[in-house]
């Protein structure tokens, strides 16, 4: 069974890439910080290691994440290439989206943090997922 839209379009090829269940759910992890498998599957608990590898080994062949081997055997870690850090402000837009409240009604204001340039509810999700490992 051959996957994907079939289109050269490219939001058509993006989402064959993006669309994929779990995958913003982990890219925005590894936008947070997180490199090792068992972080990134703290990180989202639901998903079976099984399929959190699949979709980590699809990343990789997409271009999206790079695996890298540790020193002394000691396993691996994931890094965002170039490419992965473009969906930085497409989960962002997400997390921004969701904040707006029905209809974009949005009760909260988006701050920016000029050290690093990721919205403050953003980092308020990441301060909070930390407290609670």
């Amino acid at each position: 069974m051959k996957s994907g839209f079939g289109q050269i379009c490219p939001v058509a090829v993006a989402s064959e890439v993006f669309a994929q269940r779990w995958t913003p759910i982990i890219l925005r992890e590894m936008l947070s910080g997180s490199q090792h498998f068992n972080d990134i599957h703290r990180g989202v608990p639901l998903i079976s290691r099984a399929l959190l590898a699949q979709r980590l080994r699809s990343l990789e062949a997409s271009g999206v994440i790079a695996r890298e081997s540790l020193p002394q055997s000691r396993g691996h870690c994931y890094c965002l290439t170039e490419a992965g850090r473009e969906f930085h402000t497409l989960i962002e837009g997400l997390g921004a989206w969701d904040s707006a409240g029905p209809c974009g009604s949005s009760a909260t204001t988006s701050i920016r943090v000029s050290l690093c340039g990721t919205c403050a509810g953003a980092l308020r999700w990441i301060a909070c997922r930390r407290a609670a490992l």
